[in-house]
């Protein structure tokens, strides 16, 4: 009898540490904590969208398409979407790329900070559509990154 009360005692621990199951499913803090970034990443980049046409930025560009809510909502997750699944993938099968990943995306964010420039009509739009680009990558690295506590894999 003693031995099973140990044994009860020492299985405690492991159940405490278990996922918490309610009515919406196991929670998932990566998955919070990209839904979280993305959100963010979004409002900022709707509130660059919104100060930048107040100061002045015509948002005309060279793109086919009128920079406006829909494109930003559209710019903002559909490459953090694409990328946070891919990377889970990735990460999945061979964890030590988490890091190169994560500084990878917020590099390619970087680099293409330019064309925001170059598509642009005037400075004021580039600045707006650069911070876009940058509020994004610093976005993916808080997703992706080790320390972000996110369990992606």
């Amino acid at each position: 009898m003693n031995t099973q009360a140990r044994h009860t005692d020492s299985a405690a621990p492991a159940a405490a540490r278990a996922p918490r199951v309610d009515a919406s499913g196991p929670t998932r803090p990566g998955l919070r904590l990209a839904l979280v970034a993305a959100a963010g990443a979004l409002v900022a980049n709707l509130a660059a969208l919104v100060v930048g046409s107040a100061a002045g930025a015509s948002l005309v560009t060279s793109a086919p398409e009128p920079i406006n809510a829909i494109t930003v909502i559209a710019a903002t997750l559909v490459p953090l979407g694409l990328g946070v699944t891919v990377a889970t993938w990735l990460i999945g099968r061979r964890p030590a790329l988490r890091r190169p990943l994560a500084w990878a995306g917020l590099a390619f964010a970087l680099a293409t900070l330019p064309m925001a420039f170059l598509a642009a009509k005037e400075l004021a739009t580039g600045v707006t559509l650069g911070l876009m680009h940058v509020t994004t990558g610093l976005a993916w690295l808080a997703i992706v990154h080790p320390r972000s506590r996110s369990t992606l894999a």
